[in-house]
């Protein structure tokens, strides 16, 4: 009897223990990590708030909308001409048979009557 009194009495102060120290040990350090989580994400925001605040302030200087119209819309002013520049289609592959139309025999020969071609 004596000895399931004990084991009665330390199984109480074990279950006190947990309740007391380690539980609430553990949420606290979870949630210092949270914490320093969502710190480190706030820090991200106000970053990205300053960079879309200086955005915003280019946007109403004048000639910064000017550039963009040009640039991106290919807006001209009034009594101005707007240009494009097209560039230069690349050159037709050549085929390495030679010749369009002129397949070459497949040993490097040509026959008889296309002798004339390489004059």
């Amino acid at each position: 009897m004596r000895r399931a009194v004990w084991l009665l009495v330390v199984s109480v102060a074990s279950v006190g223990v947990l309740l007391l120290f380690v539980f609430p040990t553990r949420t606290l350090l979870d949630q210092r990590r949270e914490v320093a989580h969502i710190n480190a994400q706030i820090a991200a925001l106000q970053s990205e708030n300053a960079v879309l605040r200086a955005r915003a302030a280019d946007l109403q200087e004048p000639a910064t909308l000017e550039r963009i119209a040009r640039e991106e819309f290919g807006l001209v002013l009034p009594g101005q001409r707007a240009y494009a520049v097209i560039p230069t289609p690349p050159p037709p592959a050549s085929h390495p048979g030679g010749a369009v139309g002129h397949p070459k025999h497949p040993h490097g020969h040509h026959p008889w009557w296309e002798l004339w071609r390489d004059l």
